[in-house]
């Protein structure tokens, strides 16, 4: 990480350099939709740093994402398939 040399556009009067609101629109049927409960949604954030250039370029990319991310979301997917076979098996 590094600091921000200049703040970020729209930013939170007194707040750090990158600070905010995003306003969410979820999709129905999504984890997150069921986690949140609804479509709509906000979410604040307040920070002072951003991601050093030299490491921006080895980050993910739609067309070439990167084999950690890849890593990360295979073992997510495994660890949920696995967790809704017992707790499929659990109300048999």
């Amino acid at each position: 990480m590094t600091p921000l040399s200049c703040a970020l556009p729209n930013r939170r009067a007194d707040g750090p350099k990158a600070s905010g609101e995003e306003h969410l629109k979820i999709l129905p049927g999504t984890l997150l939709h069921s986690i949140c409960g609804g479509e709509d949604d906000s979410e604040q954030y307040y920070c002072n740093y951003g991601v050093n250039e030299e490491y921006e370029k080895q980050f993910s990319r739609p067309e070439a994402p990167h084999r950690f991310f890849l890593a990360f979301l295979r073992a997510a997917m495994r660890f949920r398939k696995t967790r809704s076979k017992r707790t499929g098996m659990a109300r048999h």
